[in-house]
């Protein structure tokens, strides 16, 4: 299925998609949450705690539709950058496509699972905000869901530093869509921990990244911003299902015993809705915005 595309202003911009609602619909300081960047404490305590269960990142996030991967990258082979490629699974659909690609990402854990799901690619260990590239090394950067970890004022001249002229970079997040009860009670069980947290796992940090893409949307450095987006859903077991969990930042920094009861939560969610079957499909929307380098 083709992703479906349009001109999307970013002060009208997506965070999160409610399943049947107005895509334009913005959540900006929902429940009191003042939304700003992520702060260089949260950066570190947060965005560091991925490398101490990357194996479970792996195995338990979801995957990108092929279809978002070209409409960012297209299908003709070019040289890509994926930036805070995480344990590969974008990295692993371009590659898919024929790309010549070079995964950043600053944890060492988190590569070491990439080169096991995306091996052709070129696994570099490095942020955005300080790249290890000469000028226009790149005809395409994406940024797969971590946008928000970086310090937009510094990474953005640097996205623009390593594209070429007229080069393409690409945002893409995963949104859970809340129309069905597990995804709702999922939610739930989320912000039990993360009050921060808003529907489709967007947040006070991720929202932010909308403030980020604004501030570059038809700046000096890249033409206007559009919006793409493609619906489908992953199938996780119980095991699954419960790693989802276990992978959130925020639940591996919680203490053994805290921990252990958000899992056990997680795993009597998936056997009520189950009901005696061994999977369950979660529904996403994968939302994307690419601009041109001027």
């Amino acid at each position: 299925m083709p992703v479906a595309t349009r001109r999307l202003p970013l002060d009208a911009a997506v965070a999160p998609v409610r399943a049947g609602g107005d895509v334009s619909s913005v959540h900006r300081g929902v429940g009191g949450v003042s939304v700003g960047v992520v702060d260089d404490e949260t950066r570190r305590s947060h965005g560091g705690a991925f490398d101490r269960a990357a194996g479970v990142y792996a195995a338990s996030r979801p995957g990108y539709p092929r279809e978002s991967a070209a409409w960012l990258a297209g299908t003709a082979a070019q040289r890509v950058l994926d930036l805070g490629a995480g344990t590969g699974a974008f990295t692993a659909v371009l590659v898919e496509l024929g790309h010549e690609v070079t995964a950043a990402e600053p944890g060492e854990a988190m590569l070491h699972e990439l080169s096991t799901l995306a091996p052709r690619a070129s696994a570099v260990r490095a942020c955005g905000e300080r790249l290890p590239f000469t000028d226009a090394s790149f005809d395409v950067v994406t940024v797969a869901g971590a946008f928000h970890w970086m310090d937009h004022d510094l990474a953005v001249p640097e996205l623009a530093r390593v594209l070429r002229p007229l080069g393409t970079l690409g945002f893409v997040y995963n949104t859970r869509e809340e129309g069905t009860p597990l995804a709702a009670e999922l939610t739930s069980v989320l912000t039990s921990v993360q009050p921060a947290g808003l529907e489709g796992d967007w947040g006070a940090g991720s929202v932010a990244a909308l403030d980020g893409m604004a501030a570059m949307d038809g700046s000096e450095l890249f033409a206007p911003l559009e919006y793409g987006e493609s619906r489908w859903s992953q199938r996780l077991d119980r095991d699954g299902l419960v790693g989802l969990v276990a992978s959130r930042s925020y639940v591996i920094n919680l203490d053994a015993v805290r921990r252990s009861d958000v899992l056990a939560a997680t795993a009597d969610l998936f056997d009520r809705h189950a009901g005696g079957t061994t999977t369950l499909d979660l529904p996403y929307v994968t939302q994307c915005w690419r601009a041109v380098r001027r």
